[in-house]
Order: C-alpha cells, then structure tokens, then sequence
C-alpha cells in the first residue's frame, strides 16, 4: 500500500469512529431542540364493562410547536387522579403529528376495578378533580417527555 493511500485510510477510520462516539451527544443536542408537543385529555369514553375491567377510550389532543411533523412510534403514559394511578401503557401504533398543528389520538385503554376504585374515591370522596398526565413520545431514536393537568369537568 502506498503511503498516501494508508493515510487515506486512516482518515477515514478517524472519521467514522469520531463521529460514532460523538453520535450520542449530538442526538442530545438535536432533541433539545424540539420542542415538546402539548397534550391534553380531550374526552374519555367507557366501552366494553367486564369481568375484569373496563374499556376505555382516551382522546387526547396533542399540540405539535414545532415546524417540522413528528412521526410518533410509542407514546408511554400514566394517568392519575390526585396521587392514584389511574392508567398507566404504552401506545405503539405510529402516528403523525403534523407541523404546528393539533392532532387528535385515540388510545385504548383496559382499566382495572382495583385502580378504578381509586380514582373514583379520590373524586367523590376527596372531591380531587385534578388529574395529572406524564410519559414521552418516542420517534426512533429521539424521545421527548410530555406532561399535561387539567380538572375533571
């Protein structure tokens, strides 16, 4: 091998490693720079009451700041009422937030007594109106946290 050509080769080893190792942190970088969608409980509708449980659909409206569209593979979630989790999930169906716009989701949700008897004590006992909604929305490698509150109407 000639001498220009093993330098050649070097050069681009470097390359490809530097820019291996410095992936992680400009992943960091690029994700600070979206800005988190806003999401709120639009609705919840009862469906199917059995044995086990109730099924439940959630309607969220998620509010994308951003300029760009963001295409959402998982949504993780956790819903309280007060202190008690009322739900908690993963969502793994992709959905498209369009650029500065509101999409509306809908999520399945199966909901046990134990953890429904919870939340309506809280609210018809302890008169606690307020609910919390924590979890990310993940597009490949990037995962962004979201929070949402509000008071049951």
């Amino acid at each position: 091998m000639k001498t220009s050509s093993i330098q050649k080769t070097c050069f681009i080893l470097l390359s490809v490693f530097s820019l291996a190792f410095s992936g992680c942190e400009t992943l960091g970088v690029l994700q600070s720079l979206i800005e988190p969608p806003k999401v709120d409980v639009e609705s919840v509708n009862i469906g199917k009451v059995g044995m086990e449980g109730i099924d439940l659909e959630v309607n969220l409206k998620v509010n994308n700041p951003n300029s760009a569209a963001l295409n959402i593979d998982k949504f993780k979630y956790d819903l309280a009422i007060g202190d008690s989790s009322l739900f908690s999930g993963v969502y793994d169906k992709k959905v498209e937030l369009k650029s500065n716009d509101m999409t509306h989701v809908m999520i399945p949700v199966k909901l046990d007594y134990k953890s429904a008897r919870a939340a309506v004590e809280n609210y018809l006992f302890k008169s606690i109106r307020d609910y919390k909604l924590k979890g990310s929305l993940s597009s490949g490698a990037f995962t962004v946290p979201i929070e949402g509150s509000g008071k049951i109407e």
